[in-house]
């Protein structure tokens, strides 16, 4: 049974110490004048004895910021129309759904971009674009629909997007 060999980097070594090397600008976070929100540890009782400090003035507050993206959850919009009849004659007349609004259930524009993004930009493949939106959004969407998305923004690309951009550039001035 043969070894196999191990991979060696073909980075050259250069004798610098990890991180950030002398002269170079640094980056870091800082304090931001108005946070999204301040939650308050209040001090309600003295640790050497136990007696209550809620009467007690604050002499001093401390702050530390901690920089995170909010939970991202599946946001669901209902969209309804209204049948009215005429008093007068009794025809009965419905408003209309948007445009972008086409069947009883369907998936929204932002997942739709999200799809296409992980998909084109990232690469990321069926399986692991379906196992992205289960775990983050506890979404189950099928392989199915995430080609039905990519056959749908091909169909605007090559019938909307390239017509536009081929004219925009035959009027542009050279």
């Amino acid at each position: 049974m043969s070894q196999t060999p191990k991979t060696k980097s073909l980075h050259e070594k250069i004798g610098r110490k990890t991180g950030g090397q002398p002269g170079h600008e640094g980056h870091t976070l800082h304090h931001v004048p108005h946070p999204d929100s301040v939650i308050q540890h209040r001090v309600t009782t003295y640790t050497c004895c136990g007696e209550s400090l809620e009467d007690r003035p604050v002499i001093r507050v401390k702050t530390r910021q901690v920089f995170d993206i909010p939970p991202i959850q599946l946001e669901v919009t209902q969209h309804e129309t209204e049948v009215k009849s005429c008093a007068r004659c009794g025809v009965k007349t419905e408003s209309a759904f948007s445009e972008d609004v086409r069947h009883h259930v369907q998936y929204g524009t932002n997942v739709q971009t999200i799809v296409m993004y992980m998909m084109h930009y990232q690469l990321v493949p069926f399986a692991r674009t379906k196992e992205f939106f289960h775990h983050f959004f506890d979404l189950s969407i099928s392989e199915g629909t995430l080609w039905n998305i990519n056959r749908k923004f091909g169909t605007y690309l090559s019938e909307t997007f390239e017509p536009q951009a081929r004219n925009r550039l035959i009027q542009a001035p050279v």
